[in-house]
């Protein structure tokens, strides 16, 4: 399997003719510009099983915020707006290929 082919951002082996992966670490963590909401993205790998390498993708949006806990309007919009940040890199960290593996028939 070529990772590129599922993942926009995929590692890289320097020499794929004679390496393997075993297992990679792809981690990184940005900020929004417009609302300075924070994203932690992670791309990793299980064990391997049964010659298969079970790959984990993980995203994670913060926003830091003071607010009234009872200010249910401002908290659904920030809440809103992280969704719409963790959909972005969610989108634009999986091709089309690796999208249409989990579409159902």
């Amino acid at each position: 399997m070529r990772l590129e082919e599922y993942f926009k951002n995929s590692p890289q082996l320097p020499d794929e003719k004679n390496l393997v992966f075993l297992s990679f670490v792809n981690q990184y963590s940005a900020v929004e510009r417009e609302t300075g909401h924070q994203v932690i993205s992670l791309l990793t790998t299980q064990p391997p099983e049964n010659s298969e390498l079970p790959i984990i993708f993980d995203n994670s949006g913060i926003a830091h915020v003071n607010m009234e806990p009872q200010n249910w309007k401002e908290i659904r919009a920030k809440i809103l707006q992280l969704r719409d940040l963790k959909n972005n890199i969610f989108w634009n960290t999986l091709t089309e290929k690796c999208l249409n593996q989990f579409q159902q028939q």
